[in-house]
């Protein structure tokens, strides 16, 4: 029987180690697989390391939704922010869509956004994963006076919606596969800032978004490239956009997908 795997992480962030013997059977089991899928070029790099460069290995990462996640206008944009509750006043928003918790770091997107004009605000949307991580948040709103800068949306069905009533994607996360948050972000027209890691270095590139590392000022720094040059900001939202529609869209990753795992005879791996 053919046994296709499909990796969406690396072993540094995965969230079941098992062990050794973990390990060892995992490896046993990538092994025996007929080829392997990796969402990201690291993940690709990653088993090359592990299997052997003779392993048949391919590069098929997540796709976005293009018709549901795409910019708009600003008046959308406004409705957009009035639906979610927040201020339609705020000059520059700050989008961070993930589970909150140390591992995608949205505690240094509220500690730079102290030190940053008091008219742009910041969106979290996501569940609370560390209510100890989420408590130190707070305490750094209550102690910077950021409370009416700092919206959180613990659940919401149509996420696109956040990502409308934003301006910038922010996420210094700590491990990824391939994120699927910053993927719907760029789609929708936002510039992503994030660290380089698996995935986040497939997004980001020369005109399309900055590296940043997990500090307050590094992240502080890159937003306001962008708030005092509108321009760039302009032409990157563009490029963000042309860059999911030419390599993520949903339809040709799954046309992908099928062609390699569905169609193709073991002699053609």
């Amino acid at each position: 029987m053919r046994v296709i795997s499909r990796a969406a992480a690396i072993s540094e962030v995965s969230t079941v180690s098992g062990g050794r013997f973990g390990a060892a059977v995992k490896r046993y089991l990538l092994g025996r697989s007929s080829a392997h899928l990796a969402i990201s070029e690291a993940i690709a790099r990653a088993l090359r390391d592990s299997l052997g460069q003779k392993a048949r290995i391919h590069l098929v990462p997540n796709g976005v939704d293009l018709a549901r996640f795409a910019p708009v206008d600003p008046l959308s944009a406004n409705k957009a922010a009035i639906e979610l509750g927040l201020d339609p006043r705020s000059r520059f928003r700050i989008v961070c869509v993930g589970a909150i918790g140390d591992r995608k770091g949205q505690l240094h997107i509220v500690e730079a956004l102290a030190h940053l004009p008091k008219d742009v605000s910041l969106l979290l949307a996501g569940p609370i994963r560390q209510p100890a991580y989420f408590q130190q948040i707070g305490r750094v709103i209550e102690a910077a006076d950021l409370e009416d800068r700092v919206s959180h949306i613990p659940f919401i069905a149509e996420v696109e919606k956040t990502y409308r009533a934003g301006d910038l994607f922010v996420l210094p996360s700590l491990g990824e596969g391939m994120p699927n948050a910053m993927l719907e972000a760029m789609a929708s027209g936002l510039v992503p800032l994030g660290t380089q890691i698996s995935g986040i270095e497939d997004l980001i590139s020369d005109g399309c978004g900055r590296f940043v590392t997990r500090d307050s000022n590094s992240i502080a720094e890159a937003v306001r490239h962008y708030i005092d040059q509108p321009e760039i900001l302009a032409a990157e939202s563009q490029r963000a956009r042309a860059v999911v529609e030419d390599t993520y869209g949903a339809e040709s990753i799954s046309e992908k997908f099928y062609t390699l795992t569905c169609t193709q005879t073991d002699s053609e791996w």
